[in-house]
């Protein structure tokens, strides 16, 4: 948001919540724009972190 990120609109990614989950439910690294990637392997490691 403006009040987190000083950058314009066009230079902002929004993240999805529904993207990132399937990505990390597959095994896979969010992109490094959205998350760290020490954290996304951090998540990985944990297995099933999402509630059913």
């Amino acid at each position: 948001t403006a009040k987190s990120c000083a950058h314009p609109d066009d230079q902002r990614t929004g993240p999805s919540g529904t993207i990132i989950r399937q990505l990390l439910q597959k095994g896979e690294v969010v992109p490094d724009t959205i998350m760290r990637p020490e954290i996304s392997q951090l998540l990985i490691q944990q297995g099933n972190i999402f509630v059913q």
